[in-house]
Order: structure tokens, then sequence, then C-alpha cells
């Protein structure tokens, strides 16, 4: 993934190993939003954000 040594400046409280890609792909599928995401991941709604544009990158 692209520009993960902007990760840190996302204000995020796990690391990225602490993140399951999968769900976090799911979720995005299923269409919620970046706050529903992030409160259930446990991450800021902006790392959601971040995460969502690197991943558009690399599709």
């Amino acid at each position: 993934m692209k520009g993960l040594n902007r990760y840190a400046k996302t204000g995020m409280d796990k690391t990225i190993e602490d993140i399951d890609f999968y769900e976090f792909y799911h979720m995005m599928d299923q269409g919620l939003t970046h706050m529903e995401i992030a409160e259930q991941l446990g991450i800021t709604e902006r790392a959601v954000g971040w995460l969502a544009k690197e991943i558009e990158k690399d599709v």
C-alpha cells in the first residue's frame, strides 16, 4: 500500500497490523459510513478516510 509513512499522521490508536483489512473491505462494501467503520475498528474517522483513499490508489 502506498503512503504508509503518512499512516502515523492520521492519529490512529492502533497499528497497521492491528486492522483486519478483510473486515475493513467488507464494511466498505456494505456501505457503512466512515464513522461507523471507525467505531467498529477502534480507529479515527480520519484514518478510515485515509485508508479508503489508499485502497482506491492501489486498485
